[in-house]
C-alpha cells in the first residue's frame, strides 16, 4: 500500500489562477435539468468512474483557492504515479476525476467520482486513489477525505449530482486540466444535449 508521507508536489504547469472552466453553469438557452442530470449520471457510469472520494478543506478559501488545490492534488499523484512526464503520456493512464462542489455557502467541499486510470487491479485503483488522497492532506493539512469503491457509478453520479437543480451548482472534470492531446480520447461527450448549448467545455 502506499506510504502515508507527503510527496514532493510536482512543477506547477498551469499558473495559478488560470482561467477555470465551469462545464456545469447553464446557457441561457440552457436544455432543462431534467434532461441533463440522467446523461451526466449515464456519462459518469460509461467513464468506468467506480470509486469515491470526498474532498474536505475543513476551512473557508474560497471556491477559486479550493479547486485549485483540487486540480494541484490530481496533479501531485499523477506525478507520483505516472513519473515527471505524465502530461506526455496516454490520458487512459491518468486519474480522471468527475469533480462536484457542494455546500458552496457553507462547509465547501469536493466530492469526485474517479476512474483511477487504465488498465488497473481493484488493488491498484486503491493504491492510486490513496495517493491523491496524500495529495490532498498535504496541500491542505487541515483537510480530510473519504475514499471507498462503488460496484458502478451510477448510485455515486446521483448522489454527487443531487444540487443540480440549484443556480450555482458547479461541475470539473479532471482532464480539464490536462493537455488536449490527452483530453480528446478520455472523455466521450455523446451525453451533451442536441440543440441549444448546455455546457462549454474547453
Amino acid at each position: 500500500m502506499t506510504s502515508t508521507s507527503c510527496h514532493p508536489l510536482p512543477t506547477a504547469r498551469v499558473p495559478t489562477g488560470a482561467c477555470i472552466t465551469n462545464i456545469a453553469r447553464p446557457s441561457k438557452d440552457a436544455a432543462p435539468s431534467r434532461a441533463i442530470r440522467p446523461a451526466l449520471i449515464d456519462w459518469i457510469s460509461r467513464s468506468d468512474c467506480t470509486w469515491a472520494l470526498t474532498l474536505n478543506p475543513n476551512r473557508e478559501l474560497g471556491l477559486k483557492t479550493e479547486l485549485n488545490l483540487v486540480r494541484d492534488a490530481f496533479r501531485a499523484a499523477d506525478e507520483k504515479l505516472l513519473g515527471g512526464r505524465y502530461n506526455r503520456k496516454d490520458g487512459r493512464r491518468r486519474l480522471l476525476g468527475f469533480v462536484f462542489a457542494e455546500h458552496l455557502q457553507s462547509n465547501l467541499h469536493f466530492h469526485v467520482a474517479m476512474r483511477p486510470g487504465l488498465p488497473a487491479t481493484e488493488v491498484e485503483e486503491g493504491e492510486r486513489c490513496i495517493a491523491l488522497c496524500e495529495a490532498w492532506k498535504c496541500l491542505v493539512p487541515t483537510g480530510s477525505h473519504l475514499v471507498k469503491p462503488v460496484a458502478n457509478g451510477n448510485g455515486w453520479g446521483r448522489y454527487i449530482s443531487k444540487e443540480f437543480r440549484r443556480d450555482d451548482f458547479e461541475f470539473w472534470t479532471s482532464s480539464m486540466w490536462w493537455p488536449e492531446r490527452q483530453r480528446r480520447h478520455v472523455l466521450d461527450r455523446s451525453w451533451e444535449p442536441r440543440g441549444p448549448a448546455r455546457c462549454a467545455v474547453q
